[in-house]
């Protein structure tokens, strides 16, 4: 939470590489997770439909933003899938099995993942 006023944000490092490939430097910054293109961006999901939801997640598969409250500062529901897919780096897609719980409104077996890396030296 932001100092003072309630909103949600989080730290953000975004490291810089010289032309030799040898890092040198970092920009920090902090992401206001209640800005409008951060919105926009995890809102869009609704459009996919009613059982659907998406979240924001950064390198550690901890969730940042969501379409369901209940997710944001959270380890994301298919924590193998997203060390996995973060790990590689490229855009993935795949069907999950989804363990149910007694309080998860969403009962289906299977989920449909996608993840694509955002940031941070491709390849490295």
């Amino acid at each position: 939470m932001a100092p003072g006023d309630g909103r949600v944000v989080t730290a953000l490092g975004v490291p810089l590489y010289g032309s030799d490939g040898a890092r040198a430097g970092t920009i920090l910054g902090l992401l206001d997770l209640t800005e409008p293109l951060i919105v926009d961006l995890v809102e869009a999901s609704r459009r996919l439909g009613t059982s659907g939801h998406a979240d924001l997640v950064d390198d550690r598969g901890l969730v940042l933003a969501s379409t369901n409250p209940s997710h944001v500062v959270s380890e994301g529901d298919h924590p193998e899938f997203y060390a996995r897919a973060i790990a590689a780096r490229t855009p993935v897609v795949e069907t999950v099995e989804h363990i149910t719980h007694p309080n998860d409104s969403d009962q289906s077996s299977r989920h449909v993942m996608a993840l694509r890396h955002c940031g941070g030296r491709p390849g490295a």
